[in-house]
């Protein structure tokens, strides 16, 4: 989880027997043309901070028992996006940014604490998310036309996850009165539901915030609980 989790989300988690770790990434409140700028630096930046976060969360797992925890990924708004990007290349994240650094983009930004160990992801849980800001699949707001414009080589790029991690299990949930449109949480989710993910779309009544009492028992479910 990011950085701004509320207590009811932590505290119902762990209530529920998970082992919760919460994320701070660089430039949480980054607009799309910084997070885009200089072929994906900061892009990267936060990226690489969730990679960093999860090879940590493995290796604190085994201090409890647990030496293959099932990792579970989420966040909100673009946290959401950070979350997916990072969860869709999965164990090839680290090896997928350092091949488009040899085509040009942009070099390692993050040195972790904890070096070894595997970035998989499981599950994600996404809520209210910037899907088309990190996976410009579609157009969206900052999606596909926007970035092709922009920076086509990132673009392909930040696209090149689908389809890396094809067991990776994706609730969505967004309020049908959000700002970000939630046809485009919709959209994205038939898309991944069409490249064969196991998907579940949640248009809940509200509008930018995070559906505790939806959330949580969905971590229990992608956990196996």
């Amino acid at each position: 989880v990011e950085d701004s989790a509320p207590p009811e989300l932590v505290d119902g988690l762990v209530d529920a027997g998970t082992l919760v770790f919460v994320v701070r990434y660089p430039g949480a409140d980054s607009g799309p043309e910084q997070v885009l700028a200089d072929h994906g630096v900061d892009a990267r930046a936060k990226a690489e901070s969730v990679a960093c976060a999860i090879r940590f969360a493995r290796a604190r797992a085994s201090d409890f028992g647990n030496n293959d925890p099932l990792v579970v990924l989420t966040g909100f708004s673009l946290g959401t996006g950070v979350a997916t990007h990072a969860a869709l290349f999965g164990a090839d994240h680290e090896a997928r940014w350092d091949e488009y650094a040899a085509a040009g983009g942009p070099p390692r930004q993050v040195e972790c604490e904890v070096t070894d160990g595997s970035t998989h992801v499981d599950a994600l849980v996404g809520i209210a998310g910037d899907y088309d800001l990190f996976v410009p699949i579609y157009d969206g707001v900052y999606g596909r036309a926007y970035q092709q414009e922009r920076d086509p080589e990132l673009q392909e790029f930040l696209s090149s996850s689908i389809g890396v991690n094809p067991d990776l299990k994706v609730r969505l949930f967004h309020g049908t009165s959000d700002w970000i449109p939630v046809e485009a949480t919709a959209e994205f989710a038939a898309l991944l539901t069409d490249a064969g993910y196991d998907v579940e779309f949640v248009a809940f009544d509200g509008g930018h915030e995070e559906p505790t009492e939806l959330a949580i028992p969905t971590f229990v479910e992608v956990l196996g609980g």
